[in-house]
């Protein structure tokens, strides 16, 4: 072999330790990678942990509302005839403030 062919196979091909080095850059990258990923999935996890804690304390605060607020009569509208009338005045906005609490009470329990 020539002195010209050996140095164009020198750099045309590459060498053994420059893909080793190669490839544990990668390796390393990736490791790297993996390891934030791991870090953001155990943060999210934590956090799903905390919320949860937190709708259960809403919850049992919700629930415990409503055992000491009277729940309105069921509705005698007139507004009819002369609007608005005193039910929905008076119990209006307390039936929707009811329904509302009954219907997230349902879904929070699946």
């Amino acid at each position: 072999m020539t002195t010209t062919a050996f140095y164009r196979q020198l750099t045309e091909e590459p060498q053994p330790m420059d893909a080793l080095r190669t490839q544990t850059e990668r390796a390393e990258a990736a490791e790297a990678e993996l390891l934030a990923v791991r870090d953001d999935n155990h943060s999210m996890m934590l956090e799903i942990h905390n919320l949860r804690i937190e709708r259960d304390k809403l919850l049992a605060a919700l629930e415990l509302f409503m055992e000491r607020v009277d729940e309105p009569p069921k509705s005698n509208c007139s507004c009819h005839l002369s609007p608005p009338c005193n039910d929905c005045v008076e119990y209006s906005g307390l039936r929707e403030a009811f329904s509302d609490a009954h219907d997230a009470i349902a879904k929070a329990e699946g």
